[in-house]
């Protein structure tokens, strides 16, 4: 426990890692590990993890809960890891 780390936990995703809110359906925040690089990256607040792209998107975007509640498309979400 020496290193200086964030207290995020997730599915470890390329060189991030990927996690979801409590209670925020699809919501991720994704962060680049200091070991990777040194910078984080969050998804802000008016947009979510989209399972379609991989990135974050404004809310309601395919692939997003936002866009599941209005009744958009839905994406196909068996990608999605559970580990």
């Amino acid at each position: 426990m020496g290193e200086t780390t964030l207290r995020y936990e997730g599915c470890k995703v390329g060189g991030g890692c990927k996690y979801s809110l409590p209670g925020h359906c699809d919501l991720y925040i994704e962060c680049i590990m200091p070991y990777s690089r040194a910078q984080y990256r969050f998804c802000p607040q008016s947009t979510e993890f989209s399972s379609a792209t991989r990135k974050c998107e404004p809310l309601g975007s395919p692939g997003t809960c936002s866009a599941e509640k209005e009744g958009l498309v839905r994406k196909v979400r068996s990608g999605i890891l559970h580990a």
